[in-house]
């Protein structure tokens, strides 16, 4: 990572211990091999703390403290033990649906199914919206087919609304949400196994030595926890929910999560013959990791699906996937149309974090002194879908006194993109759609972080900043550059981000669907 001179405050004001390489491979080689040792349980599969996704911030924040980190483990410990107590509670305050089903709201379910798609809730604002914000509108292209098509969406806004209001579209797609842990059943159940899990890998723990013994030791303690609940919980749902449906088919949101490895096994377990399918949908950072590997088979996909060229080609090229056949599907998040030119643009900032609280104001907070230090600029921030600036504005240190040149944002991200000649972002994959736009990409890095650029092969035209003097002088110099060596120098950048999203192709999962020999038969074991 670049150093540079000039630090913002922002990226010194958390002091934390920073993952390197060497450590993040050590890291990743303990957490797999306590994965794939024959012994291993569902509930071991279940514990996302042993799933290392990639070499994001957000993601390594939880490791920090096996290699020297100030200890907050103590704290963590209290929050998820009472965390737990709460749960249990409201399990047992909150009676069960009568019929003993795990979806809401209440709807005609096919007995058999052509695909069952496996998609989230991320905000109540979608339940209107009769495509989906993940798959678009795939799963209609494929009903108008004659094909007969179940969807089901992980809830993460079961505190906002009712569900699925929309009436089921002509074809007929009937979509329903799992239940979260205050509605759904078998908790208790869920419970036990985890702590009989936390105790196998407590004894297992004294059996090694050094850094394999902090990993099964912090392994003992995470089995217990929350997110390996929810991971049993969806996979008991899915489960469930495909032996009702009998679907020949499943197409599951595919980023190396343990809730997707349960989701495979217990579907397996209902219907032996479904083809399990996932859906890489977003970018590949340079470090990602549980995407890119197997465990034992029940819990891989027969097949995988991407949004775009580079994602299919990195994960094509992943040593520990070389048995599963992965294949360009396209996304949503394409853009149509021709693309403007920006050259006669203002002098106008976009600002587009992820949807994660720490780099929400991370990012905001570095725009703000970059504002401040460039008043004759605009600034405009935009809150993701599942991070509303409600969520997140009362964390951002100096938001209340902001400069007048800063704008939130309520807009289509489209009607930003005209409005906007640059962008700053971290690991927001709307960078791509950026680019795509015709704004120019500055990449703001913190000191000595692994590198989480989403475009990181996209050449000159986007630049990594460390401060806001950084940042001035790259946005200067492009406001000098003249269009034609302006537009030289996105070219390559262009054709990048055209090869990481691109248009959704029902014909490559119709073409799957329709030949039972193309997947699943192609992986050993299963």
């Amino acid at each position: 990572m670049p150093t540079g001179h000039g630090h913002s405050s922002i990226a010194q004001r958390k002091k934390q211990k920073v993952i390197d390489e060497a450590e993040f491979r050590r890291l990743t080689v303990s957490c797999d091999a306590l994965l794939q040792r024959s012994d291993s349980t569902p509930e071991r599969v279940a514990i996302p703390w042993l799933h290392v996704l990639h070499g994001h911030p957000a993601q390594c924040e939880q490791y920090q403290d096996l290699f020297g980190a100030p200890d907050k483990f103590g704290w963590k410990k209290l929050r998820d033990r009472m965390r737990g107590v709460l749960n249990g509670v409201r399990s047992k305050i909150k009676a069960a649906p009568a019929d003993g089903s795990h979806w809401q709201p209440k709807c005609c379910l096919p007995s058999g199914s052509d695909v069952l798609f496996i998609t989230h809730r991320v905000s109540s604002s979608h339940d209107e919206i009769e495509e989906d914000f993940y798959f678009g509108d795939l799963p209609w292209q494929l009903a108008d087919r004659g094909m007969r098509v179940v969807m089901a969406a992980i809830d993460h806004a079961s505190d906002e609304g009712d569900g699925y209001d929309v009436p089921v579209k002509a074809g007929g797609v009937p979509r329903v949400r799992l239940a979260t842990g205050d509605r759904a059943p078998l908790e208790e159940e869920f419970q036990r196994r985890q702590e009989n899990e936390s105790a196998r890998l407590a004894a297992l723990s004294k059996e090694l030595r050094g850094f394999d013994w902090q990993v099964a030791k912090r392994a003992a303690f995470e089995a217990r926890g929350e997110g390996a609940r929810a991971a049993l919980r969806i996979g008991h749902q899915i489960g469930e929910l495909a032996a009702r449906t009998k679907p020949r088919n499943i197409l599951a949101i595919n980023e190396g999560h343990a809730w997707e490895r349960l989701a495979f096994s217990r579907a397996r377990e209902a219907v032996p013959e479904v083809r399990c399918m996932g859906y890489h949908h977003a970018v590949i950072f340079p470090w990602h990791h549980a995407l890119k590997r197997q465990l034992a088979p029940k819990y891989n996909p027969d097949r995988i699906f991407t949004a775009g060229e580079i994602s299919c080609d990195a994960l094509r090229n992943a040593e520990r996937l070389d048995e599963i056949p992965v294949d360009i599907l396209g996304t949503n998040k394409a853009p149509t149309g021709h693309q403007k030119s920006v050259a006669s643009a203002e002098p106008v900032c976009l600002v587009v974090p992820e949807g994660i609280p720490d780099e929400c104001t991370v990012l905001f907070e570095f725009a703000l002194q970059c504002a401040r230090e460039n008043p004759g600029w605009k600034f405009i921030f935009r809150s993701h879908p599942v991070m509303p600036f409600r969520a997140i504005l009362g964390q951002v240190k100096g938001w209340r006194e902001r400069p007048a040149n800063v704008e939130r944002s309520e807009r289509a991200i489209e009607e930003d993109f005209q409005r906007s000649r640059w962008t700053l972002y971290r690991g927001s994959g709307a960078v791509v759609q950026a680019v795509l736009a015709g704004l120019k990409p500055f990449y703001f890095a913190k000191t000595d972080e692994l590198n989480f650029n989403p475009i990181h092969q996209a050449g000159s035209w986007q630049e990594t900043v460390t401060s806001p003097g950084e940042f001035r002088a790259g946005a200067v110099k492009d406001l000098g550059d003249d269009i034609v060596s302006r537009t030289q120098s996105e070219a390559q950048a262009l054709a990048h981000c055209q090869r990481i999203f691109q248009p959704l192709n029902v014909e490559t999962l119709a073409s799957v669907i329709a030949n039972p020999a193309s997947a699943g038969s192609e992986v050993p074991g299963h």
